[in-house]
């Protein structure tokens, strides 16, 4: 499927339920193999954490790198951050940061569960690296295919 337009399509789908401004320059034409669903619902569970824990004025920032055949899908936030200690612990099922403030921001503490479990029944990869100056960056790991 050609992602560039699918996350066209999905960002003009989720704008509307987010505060923040949804950014993103993203190469055209770059083809990847993954089940549509899958890659819809991990995009879509990036973007709302990202706008979950991220101040209403921020920005959210999408970025799709390609190199060696490997695509890095990239939702970046300006938001509180992943302290490096929790980084692996946040993809596991009811997993919550901050018990303290489980009950001030809306969750189950499923969704980053869910985006493995999709990633990997499609061969591809989900972690989290640290957004400078602050936030967090979800990334997506897929290989990508000829257009």
């Amino acid at each position: 499927m050609n992602l560039s337009k699918f996350t066209d399509k999905v960002v003009s789908e989720i704008q509307l339920a987010l505060r923040q401004k949804i950014n993103f320059d993203i190469q055209t034409d770059l083809f990847v193999s993954m089940d549509k669903m899958a890659l819809y619902k991990i995009i879509i569970i990036f973007l709302e954490n990202a706008g979950k824990y991220s101040p209403s004025n921020s920005e959210i920032s999408i970025n799709i790198t390609l190199e060696n055949h490997q695509v890095d899908f990239q939702v970046a936030d300006e938001g509180i951050g992943v302290p490096e200690e929790e980084k692996d612990n946040i993809f596991e099922r009811f997993y919550r940061i901050d018990k303290s403030r489980s009950s001030e921001i809306p969750g189950t503490g499923l969704g980053l569960a869910i985006a493995k479990e999709y990633a990997q029944l499609n061969d591809a990869k989900v972690f989290v690296s640290n957004n400078s100056p602050k936030g967090s960056t979800f990334h997506l790991l897929m290989e990508s295919i000829e257009n």
